[in-house]
């Protein structure tokens, strides 16, 4: 698990656009080859919870892919960002390949501090 600087957000808004890919090349080798995503053989899950370990927003598959198809494009919705309470969460998100030997699992964590909105179209 990687751990990332802190994110400020406000409720209701979108949170993130956190891209997440697969490097397949070798450490250290230039040009940097990623895996095609698209396919299906790999997955992608967002989720986020409380520093107390509670569900802020259930875990969801991300489906977003970028035009190159090397990345998925992970982002909380306004929908689950208005009903996350003010205070700090944790955005978990995971990479999964099952058919690889070993199987991949990538999985990162994104702090996000989440403020109050002041606008009254919240």
């Amino acid at each position: 698990m990687k751990s990332q600087s802190r994110l400020d957000a406000v409720q209701g808004d979108t949170v993130g656009i956190w891209k997440v890919s697969h490097i397949t090349s070798a450490p250290g080798v230039k040009p940097v080859v990623r895996a095609t995503l698209s396919g299906g053989v790999y997955s992608c899950t967002i989720r986020a919870v409380y520093a107390d370990g509670t569900v802020a927003v259930a875990e969801r598959a991300v489906t977003a892919l970028s035009d190159d198809n090397f990345y998925f494009l992970a982002a909380l919705l306004p929908s689950e960002m208005a009903t996350v309470n003010v205070g700090p969460i944790t955005v978990g998100i995971q990479l999964v390949n099952a058919a690889l030997t070993p199987p991949l699992r990538k999985e990162r964590h994104y702090p996000v501090m989440v403020h109050p909105s002041i606008n009254a179209n919240t």
